[in-house]
């Protein structure tokens, strides 16, 4: 199981959709800093359940950016919870 770390927006270079591909169903994504732009898109969002139903996002930089997501399945995590997550996970990558 791998995690799988975007932290830039998907509107600013391909890293995300290229991704998609190598991402497994039991793999988890985590969106943080400008990645979580990715939420304002119902499109991303439907690809990245598609793949996986083990959604995050690190709930500070959504504040900080304004960013909501009620449409889809996507679990809020803090600081603590990403750190929970790496231990979770048997490899991290940082796309």
């Amino acid at each position: 199981m791998i995690l799988h770390k975007f932290s830039v927006s998907p509107f600013s270079n391909t890293n995300l959709e290229n991704a998609l591909s190598r991402i497994d169903a039991n793999d988890g994504i985590l969106l943080m800093q400008d990645a979580v732009y990715a939420l304002n898109s119902a499109p991303i969002c439907e690809q990245l359940s598609q793949r996986t139903k083990n959604l995050y996002a690190l709930e500070p930089d959504c504040i900080a950016r304004g960013i909501q997501c009620n449409e889809f399945p996507i679990l809020m995590i803090d600081y603590n919870g990403f750190v929970a997550l790496t231990l979770d996970y048997d490899n991290l990558i940082s796309w």
